[in-house]
């Protein structure tokens, strides 16, 4: 068994310092090999994405370029239709079945996880590494506490005794950035110091959500 590698997806439409926000905090206290940025092609409940697939893969690649463990893989442009998380981590387990697929979520996002197409069977296939995030806590009843009673991590190391099946939460700084808010509020100010200046000068030059 190899050392666990983390996936971050999303649109990523564009890639703001939330993003790399999460994936700092997860790499500095997580003993990660190496951060998949996998960007979906068609997401499954929401408007598909303003940038092309080429530009979100230029601008995710101009947000890591610093890190050399930290790349962006594109998986999911390979494939028609909407982008399901369990299609992706089927296809990445069989290329790598002896990896520990770490799956890295917000809070927001873990609240709905049980909505996911067959969500339980991504248990079977990943970890999942869930952080905090603003105005988002655990649930006290429903499905939440159930869950994690058998599955959550104590900590990193758990991640590194099995291939999938555990839940590590997070408490990582909060930090209250979403690309909906971006894309509205471009090009703002308020918008602009949300994204690394590399991506700012990428998505000016190309005139996109505008």
């Amino acid at each position: 068994m190899t050392a666990p590698v983390g996936i971050l997806g999303g649109t990523f439409d564009p890639v703001h310092c939330g993003h790399l926000a999460v994936a700092e905090y997860v790499w500095a206290h997580c003993a990660l090999a190496q951060i998949q940025f996998l960007p979906c092609l068609l997401p499954p409940h929401r408007q598909p994405p303003r940038a092309s697939p080429a530009q979100r893969l230029a601008m995710i690649r101009l947000a890591i370029a610093g890190h050399p463990d930290w790349i962006v893989n594109d998986i999911d442009f390979q494939r028609p239709g909407p982008s399901y998380m369990i299609d992706t981590l089927t296809i990445l387990r069989q290329q790598q079945p002896q990896t520990p697929w770490c799956l890295l979520l917000g809070m927001d996002a873990f609240a709905h996880f049980n909505q996911w197409r067959q969500w339980q069977k991504i248990l079977q296939l990943a970890h999942l590494i869930v952080v905090n995030r603003p105005g988002c806590h655990l649930s006290s009843s429903g499905w939440e506490p159930a869950l994690l009673r058998d599955t959550q991590a104590r900590s990193a190391d758990d991640l590194t005794q099995s291939l999938a099946g555990k839940i590590l939460i997070q408490e990582m700084p909060p930090c209250d950035i979403s690309a909906t808010a971006i894309r509205q509020k471009f090009p703002t100010s308020a918008a602009t110091i949300a994204l690394p200046p590399e991506v700012l000068q990428y998505i000016k030059q190309h005139h996109l959500y505008l």
